[in-house]
């Protein structure tokens, strides 16, 4: 029954459909395009819908299945970005809802016509300038090159030439070197109409030959035209016929279908017409054509524009006025700048070239500039004789000090001019001048000098030239430095050294530099004669080293020293003393004999010695392999002293024993000299041996012990004549005995100390020849060791009493015992002096009782101690506490504390572990928990012996911090410093990070101060967590403003003002200000952006400018003694102005001005009386003017005056009362 039902709905419904489609059309086409795509779906029914995405914006379209299957169409009216479309398909029908079926994806390809350009769209020619260019095909083609759906079917292009209007054509102008017969003109190359196949756009066109032109042909054009066909709009129709030259309908001139055209041209432009002015310092200064040296000339460049023009400027500067040679520089500056170091006329070319014509299409333009003065300042220096010199010297340290001549000379270079005036000035070595000529100030008509001076101070000293032009005041320095150098100081240490030790030398000279220089040589001459340096060049430079000087005697070690500017030097001479060694000999009085052998030594070096003997040092080598070694020391000043010395030797062998004696005499210089050694031969004495019969050091002996003492048989052997025995301690002897020729002796020794005591057993035996011997025993006998001991109490608590049992000797074996009421506890040997014991309290008390008995390194034992202690019973607290809630989370931080310790006079502590603690009795009690953590409560309870502890852990979870802050102030100016509070809660302080929004730093600082330098508007963020891992963070957009500090600049011209009526110009360089506060320094201000001022009096004036933003942020600058004003007259007359053409002033001949050197007047300082006369080139009056302020405007009876050259003539009085009077050319310049 499933199964019939199953296929009853399968048969309903048509199945499960499997998707499949067929192109009725092609795939790919030019726009517009019409595709047809028929539906082929397996199982499809009647009623199956289809959901088509044409894939170009358009809504989707839904087709539903009839008895047939579904054809769909669609039209694509342009091509797409990508050169075609993705086409979605998907179905749907009762038995295949939508989704459940693969939707079918393919493309479809739509293609168009190619975007066509020429490269470049215009070429430039200047008039009066040749070239030849070609045009390149730079087009866009369509969907070409891709890697796919690339519409790469070669095209068809074609150049035509001239295709223009034929009264705009530029004369004369060839294609490909031949002039056309007629217009347009086609390439007459074979397949060139058009070009087929094209692959690639970058075609060039034939060159056109532009030839040159006039003025006249200014504006006149070349026009070439370029078609394209590709596929979409073939030029033929019909490739399968092998010739893609034929179109289907004949029309060879555009093809079968429309060409896409774009057109380029050549135009006849203007060719640049090169001009400047030059100004003096900046675009603001005066224009002028005199200058002074190293002035720095503003070349302002006139050069007129022309629209679409690219200029390329070249300026080369000559040190001629004729511009041939290699320039002294050259610059490529619209408006560059230069100075001259040589006076003179100089020739500057300016070359404009415009980059954007064809050809080389460049104008020159030249023109000259005087510098002035004429005369180039130079001093020479020589010896008051005359003979030419550096002045440079070197003076001593100390005195007598010398005086150093110079004769200053005035040896300039150049000419001598009416105008030219000096001045000299003399500063000594602290720069102060101590001379000027002339005496009274100012400068001389004439040349002074020379001048003799002498120098004798350390330092550095200035004399100074200063030729300057008094019409132009151009002036020129020259500057000498004499520089008086002191002497280098010559410091070294040397020795005293005996004969044959070489001497070690320190140097430490020193310098005091007055230009940087410094000790370079340092010399050495090790036996000065007091008028030749002979160094010896091994040790040049050496300052730390040692040298034998030679035989003993006094030597003159000098040490030259040399510095590396002017090469100082000086000399040092110290005396160093080589001593002269002693001598030494001796002689015995004997040279053998028998043990103890008692030799007599006659010194034989006392007298005669070339040096005071500071002592005499005997030494003996026993030749036992230590050498010689010291066995006595005599000096000459010791009491009693003589030249003998006395010593025994002693041979404890049975052969002969030699022994080496040598003397050692040592100076008061501590020089010294080792005699030749002296053999003393020693034979041996009787060896006096015996033993202990009873006495072992390896048994304890124990006080007290008697000893049996007896003569060893080789002792007896010798057959001696007596024996003598003596006993002795650290107290001395305690017995002496003789027992004659009896080998045997007893003593009983009794040790009385708390130590082992050892004495000394000597035996002493004679012989028959009388010489005799001894020889020496010790017997140690031990002491009997103490057992007493002290008690400590160590702890002494509720739990437990802990003691410390010591004993009073140390250095034993100890046997302890202890018992607890009577039941032994402890039983214990060993070497510990010292034993702790531990008795548990309980409720009753307990009876100690400690013994000890002790046993020393002897095995000597002691007798038994003993003694007993009381330990008392013990208190019941049992300390303990409850404590809820165990865990909670924030806000809830509250617990409830019980205390259920057992009651008594207890002492309570308690300590919550969040640092806070009480002292409560209080049974029941609560506390509250600032923050979250895990937090230890502990409870100490204490009855001033007992201390008992308990503890209990609770847990405060944490929230998610809380995070706010604010911040002050919100604006200002630049560097602006705000300072922000951070408002958060529940956040854990390590986590804070602070973004200041200007991206150079961040903050983990909790209330940071931060400084922002840039100005502009920041967001500020602050980030925090805690141990609930929440990061969160706070923004506040753009709540910073900090304004731009302007910056106060500027620049005055003249800086030397001559008065009355010397105007002071300025130049306002500030930047980011738009108010201006100036202050002149005479009292007097100005709001003006570059105000002009007068000074009233003669004087050195300081400067001031704050410039204010609009924000009120300002900047303060101040030149210091930025004009100086004197009373004087200066009077410079132009050579050339340029009248306003707009028309005639508002009185003709005003002087008035509006600021493009349209007037004609002198700039004059210090004028009080002025009269200028302006006449034309036949004699006639057209201008006069006495007042200072007005000049002529080139105007006379209303008219403008013609280009031409007039003269001049200008009467003025100076301040000083001089009248200066000047007559010249003027230029006008229309």
């Amino acid at each position: 029954m499933l199964l019939i039902s199953q296929t009853n709905v399968f048969g309903q419904c048509g199945g499960i459909m499997e998707p499949g489609f067929a192109f009725l059309t092609s795939s790919r086409g030019c726009a517009p395009f019409t595709v047809n795509i028929q539906t082929i779906y397996l199982s499809s029914v009647p009623g199956t819908q289809y959901f088509v995405d044409w894939g170009d914006g358009t809504p989707e379209q839904t087709y539903v299945q009839g008895a047939t299957p579904v054809i769909m169409s669609h039209i694509y009216p342009l091509a797409s970005v990508n050169c075609g479309y993705d086409v979605v398909i998907d179905a749907s029908n009762a038995c295949n809802p939508r989704g459940s079926v693969v939707p079918i994806t393919t493309q479809v390809i739509v293609w168009t016509n190619d975007v066509i350009s020429i490269d470049p769209a215009v070429y430039r020619v200047c008039a009066g300038y040749a070239a030849n260019v070609s045009f390149t095909d730079n087009s866009d083609w369509n969907c070409f090159p891709r890697a796919t759906r690339e519409n790469n079917a070669p095209r068809w292009i074609q150049w035509i030439y001239g295709t223009g209007p034929l009264p705009t054509f530029i004369p004369g102008i060839q294609v490909n070197s031949v002039t056309p017969g007629s217009y347009p003109y086609l390439n007459p190359a074979p397949n060139r109409n058009p070009i087929y196949p094209v692959t690639a756009p970058g075609q060039v066109s034939l060159p056109i030959n532009v030839p040159v032109t006039t003025l006249a042909d200014i504006g006149k054009e070349f026009e070439i035209t370029l078609k394209n066909w590709n596929q979409c709009n073939a030029y033929d129709d019909n490739l399968l016929d092998g010739n893609a030259f034929n179109p289907v309908s004949g029309n060879l001139v555009n093809g079968d279908n429309p060409p896409q055209i774009t057109r380029a041209r050549i135009v006849i432009v203007d060719a640049p017409q090169p001009t400047y002015v030059t100004r003096l310092g900046n675009a603001g200064g005066p224009i002028q054509t005199i200058f002074c040296l190293n002035d720095i000339i503003y070349f302002d460049n006139n050069t007129p524009a022309i629209a679409g023009a690219n200029f390329q400027y070249t300026w080369q500067f000559y040190d001629n006025n004729t511009g041939t040679g290699v320039p002294l520089a050259t610059s490529g500056a619209t408006n560059p700048t230069f100075s001259y170091s040589s006076s003179g006329q100089k020739m500057i070319r300016l070359s404009v070239r415009d980059q954007n014509a064809a050809g080389n299409c460049i104008a020159i333009y030249e023109a000259l500039v005087s510098i002035s003065p004429s005369l180039v300042a130079n001093i020479q220096t020589t010896d008051f004789l005359n003979n030419p010199i550096t002045p440079d010297f070197c003076q001593s340290v100390i005195a007598p000090f010398t005086g150093f001549q110079v004769r200053f000379t005035d040896a300039s270079v150049g000419v001598v001019t009416p105008t030219t005036e000096w001045r000299w000035e003399f500063y000594d070595e602290n720069n102060i001048m101590v001379l000027q000529a002339p005496l009274a100030g100012g400068f001389s008509s004439t040349a002074l000098g020379p001048f003799d001076r002498t120098f004798t101070n350390r330092g550095i000293y200035r004399v100074r030239l200063i030729i300057r032009d008094n019409v132009t005041a151009c002036q020129t320095i020259d500057e000498v430095n004499v520089r008086v150098y002191q002497n280098p100081v010559p410091v070294f240490t040397a020795n005293r050294v005996c004969q044959g030790t070489p001497a070690s030398f320190n140097e430490a000279s020193t310098l005091v530099p007055i230009n940087g220089e410094s000790i370079v040589l340092r010399e050495w001459d090790f036996n000065y004669n007091g008028s030749t340096f002979i160094k010896d060049p091994a040790f040049d430079n050496q300052t730390t080293f040692t040298r034998s000087l030679g035989a003993a005697g006094l030597y003159q070690v000098a040490l030259r020293v040399t510095t590396n500017q002017n090469g100082c030097s000086d000399l040092l001479v110290i005396p160093v003393r080589v001593d002269p060694l002693p001598t030494a000999n001796f002689v015995p009085d004997v040279v053998s004999g028998c043990s103890v052998l008692t030799v007599i030594f006659t010194n034989n070096s006392v007298g005669g010695q070339p040096d005071i003997v500071d002592r005499f040092v005997w030494e003996v080598d026993e030749r036992g392999g230590l050498g010689f070694l010291p066995v006595s020391t005599q000096r000459p000043t010791d009491i009693g002293f003589t030249n003998q010395f006395v010593h025994d030797f002693i041979n404890v062998t049975t052969v002969n024993k030699l022994f080496d004696v040598r003397l050692r005499v040592v100076t008061v210089n501590n020089c010294e000299r080792i005699s030749p050694p002296v053999i003393i031969t020693v034979f041996p004495g009787t060896a006096s041996g015996f033993i202990s019969t009873n006495y072992s050091p390896f048994n304890d002996n124990c006080s007290p012990v008697s000893v049996n003492f007896s003569v060893d048989p080789q002792t007896q052997s010798l057959g001696p004549t007596n024996y003598q025995w003596r006993i002795s301690d650290v107290s001395g002897v305690i017995s002496n005995v003789s027992t004659g020729t009896t080998p045997t002796y007893t003593y009983n020794f009794i040790n009385t100390t708390p130590l082992i005591e050892a004495f000394q057993v000597q035996l002493t035996t004679t012989l028959p020849s009388g010489c005799y011997g001894d020889s020496v025993r010790v017997i140690r006998v031990s002491p009997v060791p103490v057992s007493n001991f002290n008690i400590d109490t160590l702890v002494f608590d509720c739990e437990k009493m802990r003691l410390r049992f010591e004993a009073s000797q140390k250095g034993l074996q100890y046997h302890w015992t202890v018992s607890e009421n009577t039941i032994m506890m402890l039983n214990t040997s060993g070497s510990s002096d010292m034993i702790e014991y531990e008795v548990l309290r309980s409720g009753v008390d307990i009876n100690l009782a400690v013994g000890l008995d002790t046993r020393n390194i002897a095995n000597c034992t002691s007798n038994i101690t003993t003694q007993s202690i009381v330990v008392p019973r013990r208190d019941i607290i049992n300390t303990s506490f409850t404590v809820t809630p165990l865990t909670q989370s924030l806000p809830a931080s509250t617990v409830f504390i019980t205390n259920t310790t057992n009651p008594g006079p207890w002492t309570y502590e308690w300590d919550f572990g969040d640092g806070i603690t009480s002292n409560t009795s209080t049974t029941s009690f609560s506390h509250v928990y600032a923050t979250y953590g895990t937090y230890v409560i502990k409870l100490t309870v204490t009855n001033n012996v007992c201390i008992e502890t308990q503890t209990a852990n609770i847990t405060i979870f944490p929230i998610p911090p809380v995070v706010n802050f604010s911040y002050d102030p919100a604006s200002g100016c630049s560097p602006l410093k705000v300072k922000f509070t951070n408002l958060s809660m529940f956040a854990d302080p390590a986590t804070y990070l602070w973004d200041f929004g200007d991206g150079a730093a961040t903050s983990r600082a909790a209330n940071p101060t931060y400084t922002y330098f840039l100005p502009g508007k920041y967001t500020v963020s602050l980030s925090a967590s805690n141990i609930s891992g929440t990061v969160i963070t706070e923004t506040k957009q753009m709540i910073i403003e900090v304004f731009e500090k302007p910056i106060a600049r500027f620049d005055i011209k003249p800086k030397l003002l001559y008065i009355p009526g010397g105007i002071m110009y300025t130049k306002n360089n500030s930047i980011g200000a738009g108010r201006y506060e100036w202050n002149f320094g005479d009292g007097e201000t100005s709001d003006l952006v570059e105000p002009q001022h007068v000074y009233e009096d003669e004087g050195i004036f300081d400067i001031s400018l704050i410039a204010i933003s609009p924000h009120d942020c300002a900047d303060t600058t101040l030149v210091k003694g930025a004009v100086i004003t004197q009373k004087g007259g200066q009077l410079l007359v132009p050579n050339a102005f340029s009248p306003n053409l707009s028309g005639v002033q508002s009185s003709p001949g005003s002087g008035q001005s509006d600021g493009k050197n349209d007037v004609f007047l002198p700039v004059m300082r210090g004028v009080t009386q002025f009269e200028m006369l302006v006449f034309n080139r036949w004699g006639q009056l057209l201008f006069e003017s006495r007042d200072p302020q007005i000049g002529w405007d080139g105007y006379f009876n209303g008219k403008l005056c013609a280009q031409d050259v007039y003269v001049f003539k200008i009467s003025a009085k100076y301040e000083n009362g001089e009248t200066v009077v000047r007559t010249g050319d003027i230029n006008l310049i229309r």
